[in-house]
């Protein structure tokens, strides 16, 4: 006599056809690989269903287990799971696609020139050939997020998260959203107490305050190449440090690292660009620990994270990530802190190390 199968309803939120594909092979393969009878699956976006009215999905098939795929709101949960689902005798279980790795990729001097928007055919193919492949992509930038975006839109990308502002900022990509991202997580400081201090030691200091998806608040005009995304000169102090922001810009010659020690001994985070230039966002930030968030709500393996990165903001990725890999034209300091060096960016060296990585593997879930 045969057994019957456990029964199962699955649940999707995905803002594109191919994200929601892909939510959905997960779903067919843990079910198969389980041995369960997958009765029905529910396709939602934006997340609407409530866990409650999955619960009753589920009680009308009898179902023994609901499939939820990484990182949607109702994965996110947990906690909540075992009070909404009492009625009904079913448990949730996360769902993972077992090849898949993910891949935290800087944009400047990695991806493309410094403040450039477009990709190289070379590279963006690359990371094209990755995201189909359904490996999970991460732009993890130095760039505020109005200077990622344009990035992901040049390489074509309708899902994926991006890690901006060094670390304080993550989205993901929603082309259904307004101004296609959402925001995920927003790690912000007070900008007055950051200025106050930079004043202090340099009272001529120029301060650019950033403002999510816009821009820039600044005490005067940066050059065009310098910030991302638009500008507003600001004569009050109140209004420049109004609200809280994700980094304050601090610029005066050659004073970079005394501002950058005040900064740290102050319990911030500071990311020195050049001799006259420092960023500052909040404590304990860097491109790591934004990435180690999404890849626990990825449910990746940490043997199956790849970053690929030349500058020094991204030491902390390089040293978090299973394989880092650092350009060729990088830094010494950076190059160090690498498992390997791929080629300059005049030689692709991102496309050849993401490449290297894909055809050592089985593709993963469409």
């Amino acid at each position: 006599m045969t057994a019957t199968r456990p029964t199962a309803v699955g649940y999707t939120s995905a803002p594109t056809d191919r994200a929601r594909r892909r939510q959905l092979a997960m779903i067919e393969t843990h079910a198969e690989r389980e041995g369960m009878a997958l009765a029905d699956v529910v396709h939602d976006h934006p997340e609407r269903v409530t866990l409650s009215e999955l619960g009753d999905v589920a009680a009308r098939h009898a179902a023994q287990w609901i499939l939820l795929p990484p990182a949607v709101g109702l994965a996110d949960r947990p906690s909540r799971v075992p009070e909404k689902l009492e009625h009904i005798d079913a448990a949730c279980v996360v769902v993972t696609d077992p090849d898949a790795w993910m891949l935290a990729l800087d944009i400047d001097g990695t991806l493309t020139g410094e403040g450039e928007r477009d990709v190289p055919e070379e590279s963006a193919s690359a990371v094209l050939a990755a995201h189909e492949a359904g490996h999970h992509l991460v732009l993890a930038t130095g760039r505020s997020l109005v200077g990622a975006l344009p990035v992901a839109a040049a390489l074509g990308l309708d899902d994926g998260w991006i890690v901006a502002s060094n670390g304080a900022l993550t989205a993901r990509i929603d082309p259904t959203a307004p101004g296609g991202y959402r925001i995920e997580d927003a790690q912000t400081l007070d900008p007055e107490r950051v200025v106050r201090l930079a004043r202090d030691l340099e009272p001529a200091v120029r301060v650019g305050v950033e403002e999510i998806g816009w821009g820039y608040r600044v005490t005067e005009r940066f050059a065009d190449h310098e910030v991302n995304g638009r500008q507003r000169v600001v004569d009050d102090d109140a209004e420049l440090w109004d609200m809280p922001s994700p980094r304050v810009i601090l610029a005066a010659p050659a004073a970079a690292p005394r501002l950058a020690g005040a900064v740290t001994m102050a319990g911030l985070t500071a990311n020195i660009a050049n001799a006259g230039w420092v960023d500052v966002t909040p404590t304990d930030l860097s491109k790591a620990t934004a990435l180690e968030k999404i890849r626990q709500r990825l449910a990746v393996p940490r043997t199956q994270t790849l970053a690929i990165d030349d500058g020094t903001n991204g030491i902390p990725m390089l040293r978090w990530a299973h394989r880092g890999v650092a350009m060729g034209h990088a830094g010494a300091q950076v190059r160090e802190a690498a498992d390997e060096v791929t080629g300059t960016l005049a030689e692709h060296g991102a496309a050849a190390a993401i490449r290297s990585l894909l055809t050592a593997l089985v593709p993963a879930s469409r």
